[in-house]
């Protein structure tokens, strides 16, 4: 029932012991169970009686409230309503009757959340409020029991009514901005700033194999070591992590079932991604411990069954767009390059399915350089046909209505890829590389590599970079070749041979990831108002088209109709200069030199034009 209503990891818990979920689906790296692995944990006697985990997704957050056993969450929520304001009446799950409970809400994505709140209350630091979010907690739900009371824990409306449904996530409230700003933790890019040294953090109690460190704390005590670790030593990070995961080799079951080999490595990739140096100190012990690795490990050699735990690949729209990558989509002018890439852009902002493609909401910066009156325009147009609130983008979409130059000073374009980790952008989009290479040539080598190396630091983000181009005149790639052959996305837009309106978008080159087939679309005109002389203004849209049907054509049709388009050439080449000759008709409609006087023929037989004959040469008239 869960997955049907759209939550995408509904897990079974508190077996074989409370608090406990099946292994490798929670925590940072937790994958979301599908259909079959639901229906065979229901299969499964034990766990098919177990207890309902909802562990948050995307785009989710649960605030957990306390408020029994001594606990002050309804006390301390009161309190922190009085500085952010009252939270909206929500969805909430909860077995009791004393006010704890769990308030679900809608919140932007890629977000990360503090895990507690906690505030002095008369000089008293008072806790009992804790936030579920995607990579970390899952709360129980119905139909489950609440294991220390035995009493069913229930949905209920924003209105307090009890429901034998569970909420959809869209049905969830949207969180306040006070509360976003309020809740939400550092920049991601900021944790590697921690002071690593044997004050703040004693080595020697550092054991991933006992109970040392304390639960809920794990993936952020990793992440600061591997941090402190990489900050004093690049070689130190593999060698910390090469032992953690040697640590639990053979060891399936251990008791704290998020710290497995998968989910260290996920943590060292954030650190790798989102870690930056800084002049922390690596403990003694640590260096210590690293020297424990075998000499093939010390000279940067992986072993081939290390192999195997491999990340996940990440995407924006699958079989399309992964993420993150510098992809190019390029055709030709006027085919509707801008309002395809719109169109996948505000479906990833508002993280929307995407003509049958898996959609992964992230926020967008737009580079569109035809000025905000066209962004203005395409972006109501799109909202009107998709009907979708322009409120609903908000945050979501960011434009920059101006070129910015990526063959400019470093110092802006710097300053704008640190932007876009910080401000926790997924996909940026230069419309068009031309408008974006100021006074560059797109034949020479120099130039693109300097545009693509901007690009790929925009990638270094975590995040995909959408350039917008356009084919040479004969359809093929334009500019330099590395602007072609350093991509790791090609995305080819062109008209349908069959029907012109139709256009054919194909995934050339997927670095990674399966291609999608051919997909189809079209522009679809959208007036927008009316101006000041009384003339209606609007704008187009990108909208899903099907494939124009194929017919079988015989050779003597395709002549016959071959025929028919230069008798049609003929008549608009005589309807503009009447009285031409034979000759100007002949190099006007492009054809050899004994086909014309047969074009010409067919017309005179049809009645359409009239020969008359000069004493040089042949004047043709328009038959009127």
């Amino acid at each position: 029932m869960y997955l049907g209503r759209g939550w995408v990891a509904p897990l079974p818990c508190d077996f074989p012991r409370p608090g406990s979920v099946p292994g490798g689906f929670s925590g940072y790296n937790g994958v979301d169970p599908n259909q079959s692995q639901v229906d065979a944990w229901i299969a499964t006697p034990d766990r098919g009686n177990a207890n309902l985990g909802l562990r948050m997704q995307d785009g989710t957050l649960g605030i957990d409230v306390d408020c029994h056993d001594g606990k002050r969450g309804c006390e301390l929520l009161e309190y922190v309503e009085q500085f952010t304001g009252q939270l909206p009446k929500t969805w909430y799950s909860t077995a009791r009757n004393d006010g704890s409970r769990h308030l679900m809400y809608r919140v932007p994505r890629s977000m990360e959340w503090k895990s507690e709140i906690t505030e002095k209350i008369d000089g008293v630091q008072v806790k009992g409020i804790e936030i579920l979010r995607p990579h970390h907690r899952w709360a129980r739900a119905w139909p489950s029991l609440n294991p220390k009371t035995g009493q069913p824990i229930h949905w209920y409306t924003p209105e307090g009514v009890v429901s034998t449904v569970p909420p959809r996530p869209d049905d969830l409230a949207e969180l306040p901005s006070e509360w976003v700003d309020y809740l939400k933790s550092k920049e991601r890019g900021e944790r590697g700033t921690f002071e690593f040294t044997d004050e703040k953090f004693n080595w020697s109690q550092f054991n991933v194999e006992d109970d040392s460190i304390p639960e809920g704390n794990q993936n952020e005590l990793l992440f600061k070591a591997l941090s402190s670790a990489r900050a004093g030593s690049k070689d130190a990070l593999t060698f910390l992590a090469v032992q953690l995961v040697r640590k639990f080799e053979g060891v399936p079951e251990h008791p704290k079932g998020d710290w497995d080999a998968k989910s260290i490595l996920g943590v060292v990739d954030q650190v790798v991604k989102y870690a930056p140096g800084t002049s922390v100190v690596v403990a003694p012990e640590l260096k210590q411990w690293a020297q424990q690795v075998d000499a093939a490990v010390l000279d940067g050699w992986l072993d081939v069954t290390e192999l195997d735990r491999l990340v996940t690949p990440s995407y924006l729209v699958k079989g399309l767009l992964d993420r993150p990558v510098v992809a190019l989509l390029h055709g030709d002018g006027g085919v509707g390059k801008s309002f395809m890439s719109l169109d996948v852009a505000l479906h990833v902002a508002l993280g929307r399915e995407w003509r049958g493609a898996r959609v992964r909401q992230a926020r967008v910066a737009y580079v569109y350089t035809e000025g905000p009156a066209y962004a203005t325009r395409r972006v109501h147009a799109w909202c009107k046909v998709n009907e979708s609130p322009l409120d609903d983008l908000k945050g979501r979409l960011l434009v920059y209505p101006r070129p910015l130059d990526l063959l400019g000073p470093s110092e802006p374009l710097e300053a704008f890829a640190t932007w876009v980790q910080k401000a926790g952008v997924g996909l940026v989009v230069f419309d068009t590389f031309r408008r974006n290479t100021v006074g560059g040539d797109e034949n020479s080598a120099k130039d693109v590599s300097k545009a693509l190396h901007w690009a790929s630091r925009v990638v270094q983000s975590d995040a995909t970079c959408l350039i917008i181009h356009h084919d040479n005149k004969s359809g093929g790639y334009s500019g330099n070749t590395a602007l072609h052959g350093h991509v790791d996305t090609r995305i080819h837009l062109t008209r349908h041979e069959h029907d012109e309106s139709v256009i054919c978008v194909e995934s050339e080159k997927e670095r990674e990831s399966a291609r999608a087939g051919v997909l189809y679309g079209r522009l679809e005109s959208v007036q927008l108002g009316v101006d000041e002389d009384g003339d209606a203004f609007g704008s187009a849209v990108f909208v899903e088209a099907h494939e124009p049907q194929r017919v079988a054509t015989p050779q003597g049709f395709v002549n016959a109709v071959k025929l028919e388009e230069e008798v049609q050439k003929l008549l608009d080449i005589v309807q503009r200069k009447p009285g031409c000759s034979t000759r100007h008709i002949r190099e006007s409609l492009g054809v050899q030199v004994a086909r014309a006087p047969y074009v010409i023929e067919v017309a005179v037989e049809r009645g359409l034009i009239r020969v008359e004959d000069g004493p040089r040469k042949s004047q043709l008239h328009y038959e009127v």
